[in-house]
């Protein structure tokens, strides 16, 4: 089912007032976000139906050395979603197949490689 999002629930932070995503992604980041503990920004430009970029978390870009602890525990959150498809940062990546098998990617891994050359965004798909 698809839902308005207007990401200013909890700690998200965007530009735009309602933007369709679907539920199952509105709920998996809105559940991370309040485990983790952290505020987000997630440009309106990067946002499908089944897909989010976090640039931002705690008003820091994602790229910096200094929040690395919170991208990776913000990952580990969304791993644990049935609906999760892929969650992918500079420090690893998730995947899970239709079938529901999780993968982890290291960021030393020669196929993690083939997924990102340089830090941009925190991605998160649902499937």
């Amino acid at each position: 089912m698809l839902r308005g999002l207007f990401l200013l629930l909890f700690s998200v932070t965007t530009f735009a007032q309602d933007i369709v995503v679907k539920s199952s992604l509105a709920d998996l980041v809105e559940s991370a976000i309040k485990s983790v503990k952290v505020s987000v920004n997630i440009p309106p430009a990067n946002m499908t139906e089944t897909s989010i970029n976090i640039n931002k978390i705690n008003g820091v870009s994602i790229c910096d050395p200094g929040v690395k602890n919170e991208v990776i525990a913000l990952q580990n959150e969304f791993s644990k979603s049935q609906s999760l498809r892929a969650t992918i940062s500079t420090y690893g990546a998730y995947t899970r197949s239709r079938e529901g098998e999780l993968k982890y990617l290291s960021s030393d891994s020669p196929e993690f490689k083939k997924l990102i050359s340089e830090c941009k965004n925190l991605y998160v798909s649902v499937w």
